[in-house]
């Protein structure tokens, strides 16, 4: 590490901030002890041990001041490793011998030197080869790779880089398998004597790879070479509220007491410093290690500012979740701009991922770099990381590449602005002249000072809505509303949209409990939800409106579990310490009974199918199931401990129990003795326990992340013996066991079959809801929204929507086939060749692949399908006055149609064509049709059904795919298959050439003029995207964000709003005003064919091969209402970014949704209204 390093740690200064532990400051490290242990038993036990994590979970500083000092209590040489990949950089293998030697030269360990040109395994297998300390004691080498995940990211696009990093993987390969070289294996075939010179038996070496957890998948696809990366795995997931507790009071001593302690647990949990958090609350807690370390270092920081003798409340006043940007901020005052352009520039990638400089080349960049960075870096904003003599500069952390993305988007932004404004004034001075020019940079200044300030604080909302979508969604699309309420910018909607669309299957969040909420049940007929919570209350939901119905309260304790009595507005609750059960009426959120005799915390309770009976269990493992039929006690069942959760077979025969050891089935009619106990050796317990609706199939969720199923038929014993089943090894029938679905990375805490039982859902600790096929055992889709553990899952009898409940208090409600911001349209098997709207916007019609049109009435959404050709339909457009419509297919006609023909309707005329049809399109005035076919161009005079002009293909590759008219009628546009756009004149005479415009990269796939002739736009087979002015012609602008083939194009209601689809799947908004980012809508299951909008731009309609229309609503307001209905919120002044100071502190961004800090007056809430 350079000599800029931080400041070392004391009892003043116990906090890090960003920066790592280092190996001399383990009496700062607190709060990893059973991590420590844990990987220290991986290492002693193979080889190979894989740390892997998120980044900021602290890997770097779990090694340093974690394991290495326990490493060297057992006698053996931690070697950390931080490989270089520089181009010039030493051989990887050479950089591993290099920190061996110097690590055994600080600890006086006695260490040959390897032979030149010799590998890692021929010199760890040496028997000549070994390392002694100076107290005489054998030392085995650990060598430790931080960050191994560079060697990934690298090798991206550098074939030098790639070939480095394979052959290193090799050589590493050979030492962990023990796996000798091929120059080995050649030196004893020539010599066996020399096999006496390697010990072949046992490695003599151990290796550590650490890395983030992301890049897993890509270490795993060395598993052929090295088959130990996938057993000896630590994952290193964040802290719990405990550990975090150790962090703040060990480390702070008599700096922080025990009130603010949980303040700022809850600050780092919550983003908000009260009420402190409850200590019961500690376990279900995941806490950042860095961003809990910023904070302390941070708090502590305006401690020592304010000679105080500890941290109190009055230093968290204000403290809220940008602390990370107020830390940045302060870091870069007093700096100049070049040294903030280059850290946002130069230090993070363009998708803002952490980079890295080479130090020497920075300090060229100005004189005053020296200065500037060697101050960033006593900061702890950077880090100056030395490997293999090259000094690399670098973000001190990982976690604040998005808080410098974010002020670089928006400086970005402001000198946008700046440049547009000096343009201005470049125009000002070509109109008015040099006398006028003052005057007219006067008025420009004034106009533009308040649009000036407001721009900027729409882009502040804007990039923040971007930084915090991932982990903060509903907050996302809050500040977006706001940043379009302040200065409303043409692309915001298509923004919006897209915003939306990352999160196509959620329906609406529902808000109102104060604390987690674990527990969540529909009931039978569909009209009701109920959520359980840790605030003491059972919330009642309307399921259809999404409203609040009521809330129930039972004895002061948390609540756990919930469940709706089938066939009734019934519902139970698990009471948790009250160590009860009750049961409540919804309708009338009164209490009917309670049921008691638990030990223990209960956590669990379920219904059998008919409702007759009810079952609950306690975390100590009590089961009790009563009959619902008059009041008789309940029935014990014996032989589980530690329960979690609970279900009856459909059957009601079977009841099963998740324990923290197994799982437990029993025959209702025998509480005596469990029938079958099933147990997994790779899972560290289960949480949870579904029967299929067949009873067929039993689902359990691991701890471990794994879900397991077993098929009920392999549960057969007799009636005094307990079946004991390992889900490794079952087999049935003789079949292999099944494999676990593997897709959540943490404990599964909720298990719910699809009504039809052809769906699994999954609730995990990783945040995530996931589908599962249970056909396939593949995962359908994940479901992403909550910001912390998702406990209970459940889906609505008719199977069209999920709950789930989570620790973040929130319950939120799903669409589980994504159907939520897009709706679809069938129009048979086959691909949809062709979409248009006609211009009065009352029809949509589609052109399928096999013989038919579909035209929808788009007010009545009535639809009529005609059988029009024989085979493919290839084009269809609409007359001016909308009164007709034409088909053209490869059935080499084209037909002419009534827009209200019904399904048996005749065309009103059929022209034959030369050859298949490709295009068809009217004139402006409706008088002319114009075809192309495979030979060639015609045009009809629809008046007389004569041919008026004919253009035959010239050529090979000449024939004309796509046309469109001018806006005038006087000019025909064509794309052809060689690439080139026609101008036929028709005013010329018979036989004048046409113009050629332009030569597209490939051929022509789609045309379209926007409806007021000022743009043509095209798209090409290449993927690229061309649009003209039609008012010259001049060159096009070219936009190629289409991976594959480009295949249509459409403009909405303006000529600055154009879309376009193509075979990446992808439709595209592109925004020709100031050339904004173009806006994509991925998601299609199939390739996109046919793009169209309607003629009032607020409907968006693409097609292709799956045989149905996407209708996406894109009109601003309706977008704003269904961000509202999303969020089902509005901001407070907490959600107010830093950034974003002189904006009102609080207003409805809303309506209709709760506004807790407007007015009394202001208010505006379904559910106050409903108490009023």
């Amino acid at each position: 590490m350079d000599d800029f390093a931080r400041d070392p740690l004391t009892p003043e200064n116990p906090w890090p901030g960003l920066a790592s532990f280092s190996e001399s400051e383990r009496r700062f490290f607190f709060g990893r002890d059973q991590e420590t242990q844990a990987l220290l038993r991986l290492v002693r036990r193979e080889t190979l041990t894989v740390l892997h994590g998120r980044s900021g979970l602290g890997k770097t500083s779990l090694l340093n001041a974690g394991l290495f000092p326990l490493l060297r209590d057992e006698a053996r040489l931690p070697v950390y490793i931080r490989l270089d990949h520089a181009p010039d950089a030493a051989p990887l293998v050479q950089q591993v011998f290099d920190s061996l030697l110097a690590a055994c030269e600080r600890a006086a360990v006695r260490c040959p030197p390897p032979a030149p040109d010799e590998t890692l395994w021929s010199y760890f297998q040496r028997r000549d080869v070994e390392f002694w300390n100076d107290r005489t004691q054998l030392v085995t080498p650990v060598i430790v790779f931080d960050q191994f995940e560079e060697i990934f990211t690298a090798e991206r696009g550098d074939e030098a880089a790639r070939a480095r990093a394979a052959h290193f993987f090799i050589a590493l390969s050979e030492v962990v398998e023990n796996r000798p070289p091929e120059a080995v294996r050649s030196l004893l075939d020539r010599d066996p004597a020399a096999a006496s010179r390697f010990e072949f038996t046992r490695a003599r070496v151990k290796v550590i790879l650490s890395l983030r957890k992301d890049f897993l998948a890509e270490l795993e696809s060395g598993r052929k070479l090295m088959p130990s990366l996938m057993y000896n795995r630590l994952q290193l997931t964040a802290m719990s509220g405990g550990q975090a507790y150790s962090v703040i009071t060990r480390a702070g001593g008599g700096l922080v007491d025990d009130d603010v302690a949980r303040r700022i647990i809850q600050l780092a949990w919550k983003n908000e410093p009260a009420p402190p958090a409850e200590r019961s609350n500690f376990e279900f807690m995941e806490i950042d290690p860095s961003l809990l370390s910023v904070v302390c270092s941070e708090l502590n920081r305006k401690r020592i500012e304010r000679g105080l003798p500890s941290i109190d409340i009055g230093l968290l006043e204000g403290a809220d979740r940008e602390i990370l940007s107020s830390f940045y901020r302060r870091s870069m005052e007093g700096c100049p701009d070049d040294l903030q352009k280059f850290v946002e520039e130069e230090l993070i990638t363009s998708r803002g991922d952490r980079d890295s400089r080479d130090y020497l080349e920075a300090l060229t960049r100005g004189d005053h770099m020296r200065d500037g960075l060697e101050l960033l870096v006593r900061r702890r904003l950077l880090r100056i990381d030395e490997r293999r003599g090259m000094r690399r500069l670098e973000l001190a952390h990982d976690v604040l590449a998005s808080v410098v993305k974010e002020s670089r988007d928006i400086r970005r932004a402001r000198e946008a602005m700046l440049e547009a404004r000096r343009r201005r004034i470049r125009n000002a001075w070509r109109v008015f002249g040099a006398t006028t020019l003052c005057v007219a940079v006067v008025a420009v200044l004034v106009v533009t000072s308040e649009w000036h300030r407001q721009r900027v604080r729409h882009d502040t909302l804007m990039a923040r809505a971007d930084s915090i979508e991932k982990s903060n969604y509903d907050r996302a699309l809050l500040l977006h509303l706001e940043a379009m309420r302040t200065t409303h910018d043409a692309g915001d909607s298509a923004r919006l949209m897209q915003r939306i669309l990352a999160h196509p299957e959620l329906i609406t969040f529902l808000r109102g409990h104060e604390a987690p909420a674990f527990g969540v049940a529909y009931s039978d007929d569909s009209k009701l939800l109920v959520s359980s919570s840790y605030d003491h209350t059972a919330a009642i939901w309307d399921a259809a409106t999404h409203g609040l119905v009521g809330v129930v309260t039972s004895a002061p304790t948390e609540l756990y579990g919930a469940a709706f009595r089938p066939k009734t507005h019934e519902f139970v609750t698990a009471n948790g310490d009250a160590r009860t059960v009750t049961l409540w009426d919804a309708d009338t959120r009164t209490k009917i009974r309670d049921f008691g005799d638990f030990r223990a915390t209960v956590v669990s309770v379920a219904f059998n199918r008919d409702g007759t009976m009810l079952a609950a269990c306690d975390i100590e493992g009590n089961v009790l199931v009563w009959p619902l039929a008059g009041h008789a006690e309940g029935t014990a069942y014996q032989g589980a401990h530690s329960a979690t959760n609970l279900a009856f077979s459909g059957d009601g025969k079977l009841l099963a129990v998740s324990t923290t050891q197994g799982i437990l089935v029993w025959q209702v009619a025998r509480p005596d003795r469990a029938l079958a106990v099933l147990s997994e050796k790779r899972s560290g317990g289960f949480y949870s326990v579904a029967f299929s609706p067949d009873d067929r199939t039993l689902a359990m969720g691991e701890s471990s992340g794994y879900i397991d199923m077993i098929d009920m038929g392999c549960l057969s014993g007799s009636a005094a013996q307990t079946v004991f089943v390992d889900l490794r090894s079952v087999r049935c029938g003789g079949a292999s066991p099944r494999k676990p679905l593997q897709g959540h990375t943490e404990a599964v805490r909720s298990l719910a079959f699809s009504p039809d039982g052809q769906q699994l859902a999954s609730s995990s600790h990783d945040r995530t809801v996931m589908i599962w096929d249970v056909a396939t055992s593949k995962p359908v889709v994940t479901l992403s929204g909550h910001t912390d553990k998702v406990f209970g899952v459940a889906w609505r009898a008719d199977g069209v929507q999920i709950a789930s409940a989570s620790q973040d208090r929130t319950v939120i409600l799903w669409h589980p086939d994504a159907s939520g911001a897009v709706t679809k349209l069938p129009v048979d098997d086959r691909v949809v060749m062709a979409l248009n709207y006609s211009p009065d916007g009352k029809w949509l019609a589609a052109a399928s692949g096999s013989d038919q049109v579909v035209i929808w009435d788009r007010q009545s959404m009535h639809r009529v399908a005609l059988s029009a050709h024989e085979g493919v339909v290839t084009s269809i457009a609409f007359s001016p006055d909308s009164t007709l419509f034409a088909s053209g297919g490869w059935d080499r006609t084209v037909k002419l149609w009534r827009a209200d023909a019904d399904a048996p309707s005749a065309p009103l005329h059929v022209f034959p064509q030369p050859g298949r049809v490709t295009s068809v399109t009217f004139s402006p005035d409706g008088s002319l049709l114009a075809v192309a076919a495979e030979t060639e161009t015609t045009l009809t005079d629809l008046r007389t059904g004569a041919v008026v002009a004919r253009y035959p293909r010239q050529g090979v590759r000449q024939e004309e795919l796509v046309l469109a008219f001018s806006a005038d009628g006087t000019t025909l546009i064509s794309g052809r298959a060689d690439g080139k756009i026609l101008l036929h004149d028709l005013r010329g005479a018979p036989g004048t050439a046409p113009r050629e415009l332009f030569k597209c990269r490939d051929a022509v796939s789609g045309l379209a003029l926007s409806h007021d002739g000022k743009r043509l736009a095209a798209s090409d087979w290449h993927g690229v995207v061309y649009a003209w002015n039609t008012a010259n012609f001049e060159k096009p602008v070219v936009m190629e964000e289409h991976q594959k083939r480009a295949t249509g194009v459409a403009f909405g209601a303006t000529s600055d709003d154009l879309a376009s689809v193509g075979w990446d799947r992808n439709v595209i908004l592109h925004d020709m005003r100031e050339n904004l980012s173009p806006v994509t809508i991925g998601g299609a299951t199939a390739r996109l064919q046919a793009v169209a909008v309607s003629p009032d731009g607020k409907q968006l309609a693409a097609a292709g091969f799956d045989g149905s229309v996407s209708l996406w609503d894109i009109a601003p307001a309706a977008l704003r209402e269904q961000a509202c209905a999303i969020a089902n919120r509005n901001l407070s002044s907490a959600d107010w970014p830093d950034s974003a100071a002189g904006a009102p502190s609080f207003h409805c961004v809303c309506e209709g949704v709760p506004c807790a800090e407007a007015p009394a007056g202001e208010a505006r809430t379904a559910s106050r209204e409903r108490r009023e």
